[in-house]
């Protein structure tokens, strides 16, 4: 039997004869098992009678080989017992493990082949979501590519097989390249930004940068725990863009930081209404009138753009006995001019003060923080003209009453549909 094995030797024992059998020496034959099992490399030693061991050295790993002892008396050899025995299979030389074609995903192993003979090359590992994990190659393959999850440490034991004997494991550690942020809600508001997001794999943490596209400087970066997947930012500007960048972030094997790839957006924060108007301007200073029509003149500077571009301006008009209670119309009714209306909206106007479908206002970089009013505006109202409202509806600028005093008042719009 065989009491040892290594790499490049196989330690046999045996029991000697019985005490009525004479011999003088034991004959020790072996050879090696070639891959149809046919002995070759045939060897042999000669030992004292007393000896039952023999260390059987110089072989190669991972091979079968046939051994046979018999006794000798003379020049005549006794019944040999034969039997085989394996040699332990060697190990895979220079294991190396590194991030593969997708590093966030995937570990390509290679190594060098080992020596001898073998079966099979096995490839373990543990996945953390998963348990333990092994792939096979045959013995002749020198790399293997693991699917594995993104931000995580991997330990990678390779070890080689041959006839139920199993190698030295040779072991690596590498981890994979941390997931870009995938962004699964983004609510915006006048003021605020409101992110919320998913990762594949793992985070230790997430490396968050701001700042305004017009303004660089305003800007801020913060750190958050790995197990945040929601931050509110507060830009405090309303219609105004921000870039937003966000990085995963974990310690790899060698204790250094290692980032993803980079989310990057660009978001706008949501018009608010325009700012209270300047009312030292009144809109009656120069108007004038006829039989049908009131022309009124709206100041330069009554409203500005620092809330959101101004998109309409629309002129609510009331006869002065059927005005409503308050200062103010009832901004909430946006309602088309006809006989029997007590207020209503007689004509909407764009920006640049031309009676038509309304538009965005041409001024391509506004800035919150240097605001530019509107410039003055003339209004006819009672033209008979028809105009279209930023909800495209039709609106007709009807005729007004003779002889009747009016209240006419101007609001103006922003994209937050809030006049």
């Amino acid at each position: 039997m065989a009491q040892s094995q290594t790499t490049n030797s196989i330690y046999v024992t045996w029991n000697p004869p019985p005490m009525d059998v004479l011999f003088t020496n034991y004959f020790v034959e072996y050879s090696k098992m070639n891959i149809f099992l046919m002995p070759e490399d045939h060897k042999n030693e000669t030992l004292g009678n007393t000896t039952t061991v023999f260390n059987i050295t110089d072989l190669q790993p991972g091979t079968l080989y046939t051994v046979t002892v018999s006794t000798v008396s003379g020049t005549t050899r006794g019944q040999p017992r034969e039997n085989q025995f394996p040699t332990e299979p060697d190990s895979v030389k220079n294991l190396t493990v590194v991030q593969g074609s997708d590093p966030t995903k995937t570990l390509s192993v290679t190594w060098g082949s080992p020596g001898g003979e073998g079966e099979i090359i096995y490839v373990n590992y543990t996945d953390p979501e998963g348990g333990d994990k092994s792939i096979q190659t045959n013995f002749y393959e020198t790399s293997a590519t693991l699917t594995v999850l993104p931000g995580y440490n991997y330990t990678v034991m390779v070890s080689v097989t041959a006839y139920g004997l199993n190698s030295v494991i040779q072991t690596m550690t590498k981890n994979t390249k941390p997931a870009i942020p995938v962004i699964t809600s983004a609510t915006l508001t006048t003021s605020k930004l409101t992110l919320a997001w998913s990762i594949e794999g793992q985070a230790q943490s997430f490396d968050v940068f701001w700042n305004q596209v017009t303004s660089p400087s305003n800007s801020d970066t913060f750190l958050l725990a790995g197990t945040d997947r929601q931050h509110v930012f507060n830009f405090n500007k309303p219609f105004t863009e921000f870039n937003v960048m966000i990085k995963s972030r974990i310690n790899n094997v060698n204790g250094v930081i290692e980032n993803s790839d980079t989310f990057t957006e660009l978001y706008k924060t949501n018009a608010g209404p325009p700012e209270e108007p300047n009312i030292t301007q009144p809109v009656n200073t120069g108007s004038t009138s006829n039989m049908n029509t009131i022309t009124i003149i709206l100041p330069a500077n009554t409203f500005n753009d620092k809330q959101g571009p101004i998109e309409a301006f629309g002129v609510y008009i009331t006869k002065e006995t059927q005005k409503k209670p308050g200062p103010q119309p009832d901004l909430s009714r946006n309602d088309s001019c006809t006989n029997l209306m007590t207020e209503c909206v007689a004509v909407w106007y764009t920006p640049a003060g031309v009676a038509n479908t309304p538009s965005t206002s041409s001024r391509k970089k506004r800035s919150y923080d240097n605001p530019i009013g509107n410039n003055l505006i003339t209004f006819v109202i009672g033209s008979g003209e028809s105009t279209i409202s930023p909800w495209k509806t039709l609106f007709v600028n009807l005729p007004l009453a003779v002889d009747t005093p009016y209240v006419v008042a101007v609001a103006a719009k922003t994209s937050n549909n809030v006049l």
